[in-house]
C-alpha cells in the first residue's frame, strides 16, 4: 500500500508482518512487494502462522530485514517440496 500525503510526500502503509523488506525500510515499492505478501499469506495458510512473528514491532522489523524465510516444511513436513520452494521463492 502506498500513501500520498501532501505534507510528507510518499510513504507506505500496511500490516508490518506482511511488508516486504524494502517497504519496511521505507524505500519505494512495486509489484515485488505484492509477491512478498503473497508468499507470507501462502506460508501462513500452509504452516498455520506467519513466517515472522513477534509482538515487539522492532524485533519483527529486524526479523523481516535480517532473518531468512523459514522453511515451511520445518513446521509442516507434509507440504510437498515444490510447494515449499514456491513459497520460499516469493
Amino acid at each position: 500500500a502506498l500513501l500520498r500525503d501532501h505534507a510528507e510526500g510518499r510513504g507506505s502503509a500496511g500490516t508490518l508482518a506482511y511488508m516486504a523488506p524494502e517497504q519496511v525500510r521505507g524505500e519505494p515499492v512495486d509489484a515485488r512487494a505484492d509477491l512478498w505478501a503473497l508468499g507470507v499469506v501462502l506460508f501462513e495458510m500452509l504452516a498455520g502462522r506467519r513466517p515472522f512473528v513477534d509482538d515487539d514491532r522492532l524485533l519483527l522489523r529486524h526479523a523481516i530485514l535480517d532473518a531468512g524465510i523459514p522453511d515451511v516444511r520445518a513446521l509442516r513436513r507434509d507440504v510437498p517440496a515444490p510447494l515449499a520452494e514456491l513459497v520460499a521463492s516469493l
